[in-house]
């Protein structure tokens, strides 16, 4: 009777050490899904593209161009950089004094020999207001471009505020 009982815990703790595996992997899997900035990807440089990037006259907005595109067929963007935090309270460390900001975006090319994206707020926007980060220093541009023949390149850029 006691090997019975002793079997039968064991089969149970194997059981729910299996699920327990399992739903362990899943979630450490799902949690990293992996962006392009991750993957390893050849790079061209800028002047490859004919890439550029502008800031509006208040320093508020960024946009990028794109001059060499007869061989693109698309391209995805990531831009980044970093902020002020207005929820910082100091040096007492429960709040860092700096926060990431980003968005991105992708763009299919047809015809054009050259793109301009839209000017991008470097802050939110909301019912025509908005709220606009303060102490950013550098935006950075990663650009992962697909040619026509199906080969995919990433170019980096920054500009300095």
């Amino acid at each position: 009777d006691k090997r019975i009982v002793i079997a039968v815990a064991a089969i149970v703790l194997i059981v729910i050490g299996g699920f327990f595996m399992m739903f362990s992997k899943k979630s450490k899997t799902a949690d990293k899904e992996p962006t392009f900035a991750d993957q390893t990807i050849p790079t061209l440089k800028p002047e490859d593209i004919g890439l550029t990037m502008e800031l509006s006259s208040n320093n508020r907005q960024v946009r990028f161009t794109i001059d060499k595109t007869d061989d693109i067929e698309k391209i995805e963007y990531e831009i980044t950089y970093d902020a002020d935090n207005p929820e910082a309270r100091g040096g007492d460390g429960e709040v860092p004094d700096r926060t990431p900001r980003g968005f991105g975006g992708e763009e299919t090319f047809s015809d054009s020999s050259s793109y301009e994206s839209k000017f991008f707020d470097l802050g939110t926007c909301s019912s025509g207001t908005c709220k606009y980060d303060t102490g950013v220093e550098e935006i950075k541009l990663l650009i992962k471009v697909t040619k026509k023949d199906g080969k995919v390149y990433q170019v980096e850029d920054s500009i300095k505020l």
